[in-house]
């Protein structure tokens, strides 16, 4: 009797393994996406539109980006895992490694971004401006990524790392010259007390 209830229990647990691994798999689709191009429409939320959004959300990602502000834009079922479309753009930047903007919005009209400015700021200027109110999803979504789209910080790299030494190298370079106008100063009136 134990013998087959601990087989029992060992397939339970084999096969909620599996299921958890099919699940990891499947993943979230507009991750998956923004994670190889800068657009995502959504085929299951726009149908058979999903084709000419996503070629005009790839127009406007590429346009931004030419201009100095990445940006990754997408039309998704709704917020995957996450209690607010906000919280789910914030997730989707930090684990893509994004370092420009986020903007997504949903077909009934939630749109949220996530990038350098503030949520606060971001969400403000998509009220202010009455994107909210199209209802064209991919239409709502290029005016929303427009609006927010911000430049991506600079990341510290060799430049920084070389500006960083270059100003130590001066720092040592004036110390030393310093050192030795003191001593030098010393020296003369050492002399002079001396003659």
């Amino acid at each position: 009797m134990r013998r087959r209830m601990r087989a029992a229990a060992a397939a339970l647990v084999v096969a909620l393994l599996a299921m958890a691994a099919g699940a990891a798999a499947a993943g979230d689709p507009a991750e998956r996406a923004l994670g190889r191009a800068d657009a995502y429409a959504s085929a299951r939320a726009l149908g058979p539109a999903a084709d000419s959004s996503q070629t005009r959300l790839t127009a406007a990602a590429a346009s931004l980006a030419r201009g100095g502000r990445p940006v990754k834009i997408g039309i998704v079922l709704g917020p995957v895992g996450s209690p607010s479309l906000a919280v789910y753009a914030r997730r989707l930047r930090k684990r893509l490694r994004f370092p420009g903007t986020v903007v997504l919005t949903t077909v009934a009209g939630s749109t949220a971004a996530a990038g350098p400015l503030s949520a606060a700021t971001g969400a403000g200027e998509l009220e202010a401006s009455g994107v909210l109110r199209l209802t064209d999803p991919t239409e709502r979504v290029i005016r929303a990524a427009r609006l927010v789209a911000a430049p991506a910080p600079a990341r510290a790299g060799r430049s920084a790392t070389r500006s960083l030494a270059a100003l130590l190298l001066l720092a040592g370079v004036g110390g030393a010259w310093a050192a030795a106008v003191g001593i030098r100063r010393e020296r003369r009136r050492a002399t002079a007390r001396l003659a």
